[in-house]
């Protein structure tokens, strides 16, 4: 009795720790996917890139793009945030937040600076944004995705 008590027990303990690790598997490869979708939606090509464009060209169309990545980038964030996260991953999604949300305020202001007659080189100054957040942030999302793969290796070859 006691045998089939403990056999019950120490199965339903497999179960909990084998769903367990498939999560942990699951929110690792998903964590490097939003990364790398992150870094997309607001790297070269991205909203930065894109906004640097407008600056210097002064295109409509831009507004259009620049307004996509942004919104990409916001609903990476979201999702990243629905996953089970360290102190360090929340604080660089606050940071890179931040600085989507100071290229958005910005972007609507470039417009009227044109207007005014404002040079390029004015408004870039104007509208210069602190990137080093959002480059640390990555910079640490890059470091806890490495943390996560040594850990996987060693529990792998653990068992």
């Amino acid at each position: 009795m006691i045998l089939a008590a403990s056999t019950v027990i120490i199965e339903k303990n497999i179960a909990l720790i084998d769903g367990t690790w498939k999560q942990y598997q699951a929110d690792r490869s998903l964590k490097s996917r939003l990364e790398t979708s992150l870094r997309t939606a607001m790297g070269y090509g991205g909203m930065i890139h894109e906004f640097k464009n407008f600056v210097l060209r002064h295109n409509p169309n831009s507004i259009e793009i620049i307004h996509r990545h942004i919104g990409a980038a916001e609903f990476i964030i979201k999702h990243y945030r629905l996953l089970q996260l360290s102190d360090a991953e929340i604080t660089a999604l606050d940071d890179i937040s931040g600085v989507i949300r100071a290229y958005e305020n910005f972007h609507f202001k470039i417009n009227g600076l044109v207007e005014s007659g404002k040079s390029i080189t004015e408004i870039d100054r104007i509208v210069k944004v602190n990137d080093t957040p959002a480059f640390m942030s990555n910079k640490e999302f890059s470091i806890a995705l490495k943390s996560l793969k040594v850990t996987s290796q060693i529990v792998t070859w653990g068992c």
